[in-house]
């Protein structure tokens, strides 16, 4: 009965080792909200720029073009307005073919 109750002690921890193991699993889990406050302390701040002057060239020049732009009117552009250069589908190629025009009881009948 002796061997029989050892072999039960060997398969549950005694209270030191729950210990150790409590420590540890607190140790990891601190270590990794350390990692996290690294992490987020070290993600880089958004630049501020407080004068006009600080904004590089290319920038600039890039709101420059932006802003000078002239939009056209309605009679330039041909009475069109809305999106360009749409791609027409296949089906609206088909329409303008005449796909669809032809009699279709004339076609069922002839296959």
């Amino acid at each position: 009965k002796r061997n029989h109750y050892r072999k039960i002690e060997d398969k549950f921890p005694n209270q030191e080792e729950r210990i150790e193991e409590n420590n540890a699993a607190e140790t990891t889990s601190t270590k990794h909200q350390q990692q996290q406050q690294k992490q987020q302390s070290s993600r880089p701040t958004p630049l501020t720029i407080d004068n006009y002057d600080d904004v590089q060239p290319m920038w600039k020049e890039m709101e420059s073009r932006v802003t000078r732009r002239r939009s056209l009117t309605l009679a330039e552009r041909g009475g069109v307005s809305g999106r360009r250069n749409v791609r027409k589908s296949d089906e609206d190629v088909w329409l303008e073919a005449g796909v669809y025009d032809s009699n279709s009881d004339s076609d069922i009948k002839s296959k």
